[in-house]
């Protein structure tokens, strides 16, 4: 596969993942096309790229709350943190 030049950030790279003929099944079922999408082209190599894509996307088109955490619980900071911005 040609590596693609055509895009800005890495979120360009996420998606559009090429489909493969799957052949193992075409001797026994004759007519049968099996066709498995190449995941492991995405960035991070997992279908989960695209969930964490959209969940990224989603959080930055909503407002913000609040810039800082309530104190109840230890864990929050870690939940609250942002992902550096990759989106241009």
């Amino acid at each position: 596969m040609i590596p693609r030049t055509d895009v800005r950030d890495v979120t360009g790279l996420i998606g559009n993942t090429p489909l493969l003929r799957v052949r193992l099944f075409e001797r026994e079922f004759p007519g049968l096309e099996v066709y498995a999408k190449a995941e492991w082209f995405n960035p991070g190599g997992s279908v989960k790229d695209r969930a964490a894509l959209a969940m990224i996307e989603d959080g930055e088109r909503r407002p913000r709350r609040s810039s800082t955490p309530p104190r109840a619980t230890p864990a929050l900071p870690m939940r609250w943190s942002r992902p550096p911005r990759v989106t241009g």
